[in-house]
């Protein structure tokens, strides 16, 4: 009886332990869910924020285009005026010129 007793107990022990290595396996299975879901959000958070991101590139580099057309245009513009500006000091200079040779 007492070997048998032995025995049960034995079987509590090993029972117990496996219920509590179970409960161990168990306990790290829901944290590492809870870990991965954590890893899920952030990275579609940081998916999100590339995106964003990436948004943000094309407006800026829409401004840019657009603001070196825009600057392409002004240095045209500033030539053009110049040499308007060039022709009249000419016309002046020619004018000064005849006026000198009347007198």
């Amino acid at each position: 009886m007492e070997g048998l007793n032995a025995q049960l107990k034995n079987r509590d022990e090993e029972y117990a332990t496996l219920k509590a290595e179970l409960e161990a396996q168990w306990q790290n299975t829901e944290k590492t869910g809870e870990r991965m879901e954590f890893l899920e959000q952030e990275r579609a958070d940081a998916v999100a924020e590339k995106d964003a991101l990436k948004a943000d590139v094309e407006s800026l580099e829409t401004q840019i285009s657009s603001m070196e057309s825009e600057w392409t245009e002004s240095e045209n513009k500033k030539q053009e005026l110049e040499s308007e500006l060039q022709e009249v000091w000419n016309l002046k200079d020619s004018l000064e010129k005849e006026r000198d040779q009347v007198s």
